[in-house]
This record gives C-alpha cells, sequence and structure tokens, in this order.
C-alpha cells in the first residue's frame, strides 16, 4: 500500500474543484490568446499569416513534447506550486507581448509559456483524481474536462469584445493569470488543514 494526502471533507474539495476549473480555464483561454487575436494581427500588418501560423505551431510542438515531463515533475513536487508557477510564468509571457509585438519577441514568448505551462493540466489532473474527496474523484474528473472548451470559448469572447485592439487580449491574460496565481495557492493553503493522508492498494 502507498500513502495517498487527500481532503477529508467535501465541502473543501468543492472549494478545490472551483479554483482548478477556474486556473485551467483561464490557462486554456491564454492559450487561445494568440489564435483568436490572429485576425487582427494579420489586417493591422504586424505579422504575415505564415508567421501568425508559426508561432501557433511552435506553442502546441513544445507543450505536446513536454507534457511527459510535466507528469514526471508532478509526481516528485509540490502539484499545487507547479500549477501556481504556471499561471505566473504565462502572465509573465502574456504581459510582455503586450508592450512588445516584435516577431522574435512573441515567438520566443509564445514558446516560453508553452515551457511553463507543462506541468498545467498534469498538476490539474493529479490533483482532481488524488486529493478530491474520494467519493468525487470520478465526477469531478468529468467536470474538469469542460475547463478546455471554456477557457476557448472566453478566448474568442474576449477577442470580440476588445476586438481590433487585440493587444488587451493578452494584458487581460497576464492580469487574470498574475492573479490568479497568488490566489490559487491562497486557496491552497486555506483548505490544506482538512487534508489527511490515506492508504491506497497498489
Amino acid at each position: 500500500a502507498m500513502k495517498n494526502k487527500t481532503l477529508k471533507s467535501k465541502k473543501t474539495s468543492i472549494i478545490l474543484l472551483c479554483a482548478l476549473v477556474a486556473s485551467y480555464a483561464f490557462a486554456c483561454m491564454t492559450r487561445n490568446c494568440f489564435s483568436s487575436a490572429m485576425v487582427f494581427i494579420v489586417e493591422e500588418g504586424y505579422l504575415t499569416t505564415f508567421e501568425t501560423g508559426i508561432i501557433t505551431a511552435v506553442f502546441y510542438l513544445v507543450y505536446a513534447a513536454l507534457q511527459v515531463v510535466g507528469g514526471i515533475i508532478t509526481d516528485k513536487w509540490h502539484p499545487e506550486h507547479l500549477l501556481a508557477v504556471g499561471l505566473l510564468g504565462a502572465g509573465i509571457c502574456n504581459l510582455v507581448i503586450f508592450f512588445n509585438q516584435s516577431y522574435p519577441v512573441m515567438l520566443t514568448m509564445w514558446a516560453l509559456n508553452a515551457v511553463v505551462q507543462l506541468g498545467v493540466w498534469p498538476a490539474t489532473f493529479k490533483l482532481v483524481s488524488t486529493m478530491l474527496h474520494k467519493d468525487m474523484r470520478t465526477s469531478s474528473l468529468f467536470i474538469v474536462t469542460f475547463s478546455n472548451p471554456l477557457g476557448v470559448v472566453a478566448s474568442y469572447l474576449v477577442s470580440s469584445i476588445v476586438n481590433t485592439h487585440w493587444q488587451l487580449n493578452f494584458l487581460i491574460s497576464a492580469v487574470g493569470l498574475l492573479l490568479l496565481a497568488p490566489l490559487f495557492e491562497l486557496v491552497f493553503h486555506k483548505i490544506s488543514e482538512d487534508i489527511v493522508e490515506e492508504e491506497i492498494e497498489i
């Protein structure tokens, strides 16, 4: 048998689930910032269609390649901290793009964005599947999968509101992420008093 840290009450589990859904949905929204703003970026002549395509492709190549690494790190480190670091790092990358929209900077920041987010999904998955109350885990895993489409919809919604001021896409994402990272850590710290150890049969 192995020991696992889990929340003993359903109330604190619901609080953690809400924090995870909000954080992951916002991370997904950030991931789509560039795609949703692409039309305006090309229209205004900042980048060509080819350049925007390269930036998007680089992000997903780096992100996909590092998911296994993210899973390994999540098993060895605190997943809650890994998630917060991912949000914080992504926020900084978005902030840099808001202030500097040159092609080399955008390409570098978007690739770096993929690197810092390597542990966001593995950490979310681990917290949902091991730390939530055992009666809630299966349904919560189903609920958390809606974070991705929610984030995509939010991204295009924000893009349609800011319209030609597409740089605000990155500012809104940056501010949200930079606020969410410490907020998530605060929520986790508050509910950590409810954590107990349970034995799991392998």
